[in-house]
């Protein structure tokens, strides 16, 4: 079975389902959202999803909340409003909001938006490859479900009143990031490291990080990674060699490497990607790798035994 490793977003082929959310009351369709990957694994990592969000005039602020399930959504262009926990700021292509359980949230979109969402412990999206063959038989099902008042697939949605929420910078609001604002920040050769979702904040699960990478910059992996990758592209070109054939990745494009592959990368201009598979300890990694002299980083079997602590399969990197 052919593994799908280079994915372009934009290109239709690489939806798996489709869905449009019901039309509101006056007739507005507010999601197309498109299913991507679906998830794998104990914690369901790698659950991916790119939607497009309608401005709906007659729509008004709530929130809600999931009491399971972690979300991590990218706005990738357009904007929105993001209100959660009695705050509401504007959102604009580069944040991104990491949403835990418990934690209300809503949005309303002021036009058309790209949102895009990586997801882990989330039963939610286990319903599309029902609910994509039911829409099949009967195009109108959502509505009629919604009439009916059958949930889809919210199995633990719970509504709240957002119109007395704070106005406030996104930077307020605990739910918002943006590299620009980095949990943690490296720089290293050939390559900046800037933490967005702290393992704290994923059950321990995992991290994820923005990689700011210049022209040149090489990453060769070890010969047989025991961990699977999914990284996720938003500037410039990086090309991947996986099982010895090369993919030239672009912006708007994953990359899907499993487990065991080998695997190597270089930066083919600068680039910005987002290591979305999480599970390096990066953060507990690079904070220690920072504390050592010269001395100590330029030996590769102390190096060695650093990066076998925190599970990074990566046994080189730096400028070409």
């Amino acid at each position: 079975m052919e593994n799908r490793i280079l994915i372009d977003l934009n290109d239709r082929a690489n939806w798996l389902y489709e869905s449009t959310s019901p039309p509101t009351a006056g007739g507005y369709i507010v999601e197309e959202n498109r299913v991507i990957l679906m998830p794998e694994g104990e914690h369901r990592l790698f659950a991916f999803t790119d939607a497009v969000m309608h401005h709906a005039p007659d729509m008004l602020p709530f929130t809600h909340e999931h009491r399971s399930g972690f979300e991590t959504f990218f706005i990738d262009g357009g904007s929105m409003e993001f209100y959660s926990q009695g705050k509401v700021a504007t959102l604009t292509k580069g944040d991104l909001v990491h949403i835990q359980p418990f934690v209300t949230h809503g949005m309303l979109f002021n036009e058309d938006t790209r949102y895009r969402g990586i997801f882990q412990d989330w039963k939610v999206i286990d319903s599309f490859p029902e609910l994509f063959r039911l829409k099949e038989y009967d195009p109108d099902a959502s509505s009629k479900m919604a009439a009916q008042g059958v949930s889809a697939s919210q199995y633990d949605f719970y509504i709240h009143d957002a119109s007395n929420s704070v106005r406030v910078r996104p930077e307020e609001i605990d739910a918002v990031r943006n590299p620009s604002r980095p949990l943690a920040e490296f720089a290293l050769e050939g390559v900046t490291m800037r933490m967005v979702v702290g393992r704290w904040e994923t059950n321990g699960v995992r991290e994820i990080w923005q990689a700011e990478m210049k022209e040149g910059f090489h990453a060769e992996w070890n010969d047989f990674p025991v961990n699977p990758e999914l990284f996720y592209i938003t500037e410039g070109e990086v090309e991947f060699t996986v099982y010895g054939r090369k993919y030239i990745a672009r912006e708007d494009c994953l990359v899907k490497i499993p487990k065991f592959a080998p695997r190597s990368m270089t930066a083919l201009t600068d680039a910005k990607m987002y290591d979305l598979g999480g599970l390096t300890m990066w953060y507990l990694l690079l904070l220690d790798y920072s504390s050592l002299d010269a001395a100590k980083r330029s030996d590769k079997e102390a190096v060695g035994r650093l990066k076998a602590q925190y599970g990074c399969g990566i046994k080189s990197a730096g400028p070409a």
